[in-house]
């Protein structure tokens, strides 16, 4: 069962890695006839059947995609963004009552090797995009002005034809019409949320401070034959009197 499943592996990656063989024979003059001729089958090549050479192959397919990846991007310019669209319906983008948009055109966007999402990439890129619209003709890429955007607007675009871009057709995309294609929405960005504002921080109440104690006052001697505290007949009138 495990030598069935691994020869039917097998045979697949050889399937798939054909076009890379034919490839290879190019290189030299038999090899690029044989292709040429589509008679590559009829030479003897020495093509790695076993599944770790043939992954080994597939692996570096595919850091070659995503190399060329990397370089298509390049060549788009137009960076990493953020932005989310919604699907508005299949048709071209219009304003209501089937009205025509100010945009950008490109009908050989797939040809170039770009796909919907390198189509909001680059919308992505514009603050004045509103909309874009993927798959008329051969997968072209229309993007929407936003209305009253002109003076912010470039007045070409790489890849992108800008004779329908400054036709003063300044409306918001609402609806789609019948044209082959898909229509996009790009989603507004929500307003940052501020950072809540610190409540003032209450100043330390300062700890009250005692009063100072006096000192106690010592108690006077009763003098013998005289007043209590120390009274005497000399300048109190009231004694004074009683010793008249």
């Amino acid at each position: 069962m495990v030598a069935a499943w691994k020869a039917a592996r097998t045979t697949f990656l050889v399937m798939v890695f054909t076009p890379s063989i034919e490839a290879l024979l190019q290189r030299n003059d038999v090899g690029a006839a044989a292709v040429a001729q589509g008679t590559v089958d009829d030479i003897d090549v020495d093509v790695p059947h076993d599944t770790a050479a043939l992954e080994r192959e597939l692996a570096k397919l595919n850091a070659t995609v995503d190399a060329k990846t990397v370089e298509k991007k390049k060549k788009l310019d137009v960076g990493t963004h953020t932005s989310s669209y919604t699907l508005l319906g299949d048709g071209d983008c219009r304003c209501t009552g089937n009205g025509a948009v100010n945009r950008y055109v490109s009908t050989a966007w797939s040809d170039l090797g770009y796909d919907v999402a390198d189509c909001q990439d680059v919308c992505s890129s514009y603050s004045w995009c509103q909309a874009l619209q993927f798959g008329h003709g051969y997968g072209g890429c229309f993007i929407y002005a936003a209305p009253n955007t002109a003076s912010i607007r470039p007045a070409s675009i790489t890849n992108f034809q800008s004779n329908q871009a400054f036709l003063d057709w300044d409306c918001e995309v609402t609806e789609v019409n019948h044209i082959q294609g898909q229509c996009y929405l790009k989603v507004a960005a929500p307003p940052a949320t501020p950072s809540p504002t610190p409540g003032p921080t209450p100043s330390p109440t300062p700890s009250p401070t005692p009063a100072p104690t006096s000192a106690p006052t010592a108690a006077q001697a009763t003098t013998p034959g005289g007043a209590a505290g120390g009274a005497t007949a000399v300048g109190d009138p009231h004694l004074q009197k009683e010793n008249q």
